[in-house]
């Protein structure tokens, strides 16, 4: 019931946002250039928002864990450094903080597919 009242939110969310949909674009030209890109996944949707920048990618029949470890350990690796991390059966969610940008990294699986959120955040001085 939390992924449906989740995926409900980010629908009205982008219904109401200005959004780019597109086929496979690269990651948006805001998101720090040496973040890391899972290769299993497509760029489904971009949203700007006032306070950040969210991508929504479709993974496809990938695993969960593999996604969110791939992004846990290359960030690490980059120096990013883990603020949250919140796992579940089908939500995993964790948030990155590097100098003044924070990354939300979202792995939300449904019907068997996975679906990849990343929020990037510039926080002001």
């Amino acid at each position: 019931m939390r992924l449906k009242s989740i995926m409900l939110s980010i629908a009205i969310v982008v219904l109401t946002s200005p959004v780019a949909i597109a086929g496979e674009p690269q990651y948006p030209s805001e998101f720090p250039s040496t973040f890391p890109q899972y290769k299993g996944c497509k760029m489904v949707q971009i949203m700007n928002f006032p306070e950040n920048i969210t991508a929504m990618l479709d993974c496809g029949k990938t695993s969960a864990e593999d996604v969110y470890a791939f992004y846990l350990n290359s960030a690490k690796k980059d120096g990013w450094k883990v603020l949250m991390e919140n796992k579940t059966t089908d939500f995993n969610l964790m948030m990155l903080e590097k100098s003044n940008t924070a990354m939300q990294i979202q792995v939300i699986t449904e019907d068997g597919a996975v679906h990849l959120g990343l929020s990037y955040i510039q926080r002001s001085n």
